[in-house]
């Protein structure tokens, strides 16, 4: 729910308001509040089918020349490719018979991972399929999201046993095209679901003076909102959730004393708790504090001899590895 902020101001002004009005303007979310927790990604039984009995495999190991696909030959669980854990793959069904097998391990069933194929080559209907295998028992697990032609196919979520599990790419065997292969690439990513980034450190752009007050003086005096908006910051994913948020206390380099900052989610009628000013961090946890939104910044000072607060900011945050949010991935 928004909330009405009287107290907003634009980038750069200044607003003097008294204590009851800044400290109580918004809730306060400590790190050890329950604040809208993330909502973890479900489990891949959802996606979980029979055995299906036409997957394709040889693991012969012959190279296909003139394939122009570097990951070749892995055309089985035996010469399946390694390494591409988190990283987004690009590569070819180059004919009828090729199939790509490539491999992940999973070491924790509470962590959830993103599998997808998009960027399917014009005129070819592939699948994509997340499987367990065993050389004497053959495929004892398969979790897939089937769709038709180019549509993208997508799988998010945990598995319940740790282990090798392989990422098979083939032409769809329920499709009527013919020639379906191409010499042009699809786009693979196997990986964590939750994929972290970070903004900054950047300036602000404010320069909060204090002013001269004396030492001895026993009522804060405060300075603020300033508005920091990071709505439509591009460099940010939609969906990016705060892990940390760091906040410097640098400024002219004047005397204070009692300076605390201040910050607050306004998209979400948050305020952070107050840290004084040689404590950079502002905030540390997993709630739901979103990263994209209008954020205010204030201060508040017991003493000071014209201090002037050039705050330089840092938010960490993670986001979800979708198709929409690739463009993210380092």
């Amino acid at each position: 729910m928004l909330l009405a902020f009287s107290m907003m101001v634009s980038l750069g002004s200044v607003a003097t308001v008294n204590a009851a009005e800044m400290e109580n303007e918004f809730s306060t979310l400590k790190e050890s509040s329950s604040f809208e927790e993330v909502a973890e990604v479900g489990s891949l039984e959802q996606f979980k089918g029979d055995s299906i009995d036409k997957i394709k495999m040889d693991d012969s190991g012959i190279a296909l020349t003139a394939t122009g696909d570097s990951y070749e030959a892995n055309n089985g669980p035996a010469v399946a490719t390694k390494g591409r854990y988190n990283k987004i793959t690009y590569a070819s069904l180059h004919d009828a018979n090729d199939v790509d097998w490539y491999t992940i391990e999973v070491l924790d069933t509470s962590k959830p991972i993103s599998v997808f194929l998009t960027n399917i080559p014009s005129g070819c209907d592939y699948d994509m399929y997340l499987l367990k295998y065993d050389s004497t028992l053959g495929i004892t697990k398969m979790y897939y999201n089937l769709q038709s032609g180019t549509t993208a196919e997508e799988l998010y979520g945990t598995v319940d046993e740790v282990g090798t599990y392989y990422v098979v790419v083939q032409a769809s065997t329920s499709s009527s095209i013919e020639n379906n292969f191409s010499s042009s690439n699809y786009t693979l990513y196997m990986g964590d679901y939750y994929r972290v980034g970070q903004y900054g450190y950047v300036d602000t752009g404010l320069d909060i003076s204090f002013g001269n007050i004396p030492v001895g003086n026993t009522t804060p005096v405060y300075r603020g909102w300033y508005t920091y908006d990071l709505s439509n910051e591009a460099s940010i994913p939609n969906d990016a959730i705060v892990t940390k948020i760091y906040l410097t206390g640098n400024g002219n380099g004047a005397y204070w004393l009692g300076f605390y900052k201040m910050m607050a989610a306004a998209g979400q009628g948050i305020q952070l708790e107050s840290k004084i000013g040689q404590i950079e961090v502002m905030y540390s946890g997993d709630n739901q504090l979103l990263a994209k939104q209008k954020w205010l910044i204030g201060g508040k000072i017991m003493a000071s001899t014209n201090f002037v607060w050039e705050p330089q900011i840092l938010i960490a945050y993670k986001y979800a590895a979708t198709i929409s949010n690739m463009r993210f991935f380092a």
